[in-house]
């Protein structure tokens, strides 16, 4: 792939987090279920990645809705022993999904790749495990950055690494935004469970 052609590409790291809506009753008309019955709608127009619970939403999506995702949040976790969020970064180069997002991803480990990322120079190689059986490799090679991953097959797709380490900061900052958005929202509502700390390490702030 010449330079030319690189430049067109379009580069995409979107944070996105799992909302667990398919068990919920969409017949409560309270403002979690009208929050759960909106974005099961938005879950079959297939556009974001389905897991077996919900669907992986980006955290633009979801900060316009932030208040009713507080409550959706607070209220799927009271029966929990432990919050938990499930989230990270999702790649996307020209509008293909690399696979970066899995079941039990976490945004700790989505940040721990994106800080590798934008601190490597070149001639640096590092693999990430992205679940059971999905590795995603990144190598730096002069002014790009060779990302590897198995899809049917090994492939390997060169994109220019200064833009992908500027993808990767903005990726952070709306993460970091959204974290400090809804930590109000979700500490000291009726679940003692949930602290600052906690929201901030599930956001791999910490």
């Amino acid at each position: 792939m010449d330079n030319q052609e690189q430049d067109k590409l379009i580069i995409e790291v979107i944070p996105v987090i799992e909302v667990d809506i398919k068990s919920y009753d969409l017949k409560s008309k309270s403002k979690e279920g009208l929050f759960a019955s909106k974005y099961l709608e938005l879950g079959k127009t297939g556009k974001f990645l389905e897991s077996p619970d919900g669907w992986f939403f980006p955290l633009d999506n979801l900060l316009k809705d932030i208040q009713s995702y507080a409550n959706f949040l607070l209220l799927e976790n009271s029966k929990d022993e432990e919050f938990e969020i499930c989230g990270g970064f999702q790649i996307l180069i020209d509008g293909e999904l690399i696979p970066s997002v899995s079941i039990g991803s976490s945004f700790l480990f989505a940040m721990n790749i994106a800080n590798w990322v934008v601190n490597q120079e070149k001639d640096k190689s590092q693999i990430f495990n992205i679940d059971n059986d999905k590795t995603l490799s990144f190598g730096f090679e002069k002014n790009e950055i060779a990302i590897s991953f198995f899809q049917g097959k090994k492939r390997e797709i060169k994109i220019p690494s200064i833009e992908f380490k500027e993808k990767c900061k903005y990726a952070q900052k709306l993460t970091k935004d959204f974290a400090e958005a809804i930590t109000p929202l979700i500490v000291n509502h009726g679940n003692k469970k949930i602290t600052p700390e906690i929201v901030d390490y599930e956001f791999g702030l910490i």
